[in-house]
């Protein structure tokens, strides 16, 4: 199945993963947000995870 989207896998397991990995660092970021590295990641993690929801969404089983 071809990739629905930037950087974003054709499956919903691939999908899932890649989805948690952005969660994560998205997380780390957040205990971070006093630094100004951390505001940076945040800032790069949020409306990529959200792109990247929007297509998982479309993936079928």
């Amino acid at each position: 199945m071809p990739s629905p989207g930037l950087g974003f896998p054709g499956n919903r397991r691939d999908g899932a993963r890649q989805l948690s990995i952005v969660t994560l660092i998205g997380g780390a970021a957040l205990t971070r947000i006093d630094h100004p590295l951390g505001q940076v990641v945040l800032l790069i993690t949020i409306p990529l995870g959200l792109y990247w929801w929007k297509l998982y969404r479309q993936l079928r089983e």
